[in-house]
């Protein structure tokens, strides 16, 4: 059993490897989009991920059109919490003058991993060719020139997972007369950027489990403090993914293109451990118990040749958060990456000057609100107008 536990992290580890030679990925192409005006300056636009899937973009137009203005791209919580906010696309549109898009992917029980991923790409590449591109059908009167839309990406928990593995996987420095440059800004709250780190020794058994976060269904109260807890976060990954493996992927563990994951993937006997802790098993059982965590290794990102340069980031994360040492961890090892580019003397890295790398704390969980989120553009607005 050890040596095939053994040879399955090789071979993810060799997957891992060749996949930052070229960081790519399928490119989704959507020409025939239906769009359906909605009412309060908003579209609707469906568009297709594949396999008979279709995922929604809601589009906020800005309050003062301008051509080539930038765009921001906004990810759900994707965990249902006490305190849902509405979408927060108007705030964004006024706050930084620019176009907000909510890419509507879904996520459950049904809609694991890597669903998400797909759809979150599907509607970046519809953006990036309509609307990046000068092609937005609502201001036909505004003068269509070759200088491209710079993009910013945002969101809380799994959608601020998201936005940064969008961000750092699209981060290109193609010319901008050429090509869209891709993400040039990101912002995220309290986002869940290593699903590994969650093991067993976190998990409490004597405390009230949320098993109706496995049913993705109605919340009682004192979700906001259940779900995001060390056991609701640990139901809430158990639902996402359907096996091990695909917590161990960079593209929904973002940490581990900058580091080796924290432990090892489960054998079977392991996982039917943690499974039998999450259900109440019996305290007698005497288990087998999953591997260890391990000693961290840094990992180089982005890889030479890629051809990607990090956007302006803002990470925030809440006090009582017990992921809060994620996000920190995020600014630190892009922090150390860009150094290195700079001390390497890329001339890519030295004419786009310097990047500003935020960690903020906020008080308690720091789950954004209406007014935060005003701020929030207010920030994309100055970052996405910067040459």
């Amino acid at each position: 059993m050890t040596s095939l536990v053994n040879n399955a992290f090789r071979i993810s580890s060799l997957r891992f490897a060749q996949s930052l030679v070229r960081v790519r990925r399928c490119h989704y192409h959507s020409t025939n989009a239906p769009i359906t005006r909605t009412i309060d300056d908003e579209t609707l636009v469906k568009v297709s991920v594949g396999f008979g899937k279709t995922v929604d973009l809601r589009i906020r137009h800005p309050p003062r059109p301008e051509a080539n203005g930038p765009i921001i791209i906004f990810l759900k919580r994707g965990i249902p919490t006490a305190t849902q906010n509405e979408s927060p696309l108007k705030e964004l549109a006024v706050g930084a003058n620019a176009i907000a898009v909510e890419i509507s992917y879904r996520i459950s029980v049904k809609n694991g991993y890597p669903i998400p991923i797909h759809t979150v790409f599907a509607g970046y590449d519809w953006v990036r060719a309509h609307l990046a591109r000068g092609g937005d059908t609502s201001y036909k009167e505004l003068r269509l020139t070759t200088k491209l839309s710079k993009i910013g990406v945002c969101g809380e928990l799994v959608g601020g997972s998201l936005a940064t593995m969008l961000a750092l996987t699209e981060c290109h420095r193609t010319p901008a007369e050429l090509e869209a440059q891709g993400t040039s800004a990101l912002a995220v709250g309290n986002p869940i950027l290593d699903w590994t780190a969650l093991t067993q020794s976190d998990f409490d058994r004597t405390a009230p489990q949320p098993g109706i976060i496995r049913k993705m269904g109605g919340f009682p109260n004192s979700a906001n403090n259940e779900a995001l807890s060390a056991n609701g976060l640990y139901s809430i990954r158990e639902a996402f993914f359907s096996k091990v493996e695909k917590y161990f992927d960079p593209f929904a563990s973002p940490l581990l293109f900058f580091r080796t994951p924290s432990s090892e993937i489960l054998n079977e006997a392991a996982a039917s451990t943690e499974r039998s802790l999450l259900n109440h098993g019996p305290k007698d059982e005497n288990p087998l118990l999953p591997p260890a965590k391990k000693r961290l290794s840094v990992r180089k990102y982005p890889p030479t040749g890629s051809n990607l340069m990090f956007p302006w980031t803002r990470v925030e994360v809440g006090k009582d958060f017990v992921l809060k040492d994620q996000g920190v961890d995020l600014i630190e090892l892009m922090r150390k990456s860009f150094g290195r580019s700079e001390v390497g003397g890329l001339a890519e890295v030295r004419n786009a000057g310097r990047r500003n790398f935020e960690i903020v704390e906020r008080g308690g969980i720091g789950l954004w609100d209406e007014k935060h989120m005003l701020e929030i553009g207010q920030w994309f607005g100055e970052k996405l107008r910067k040459p």
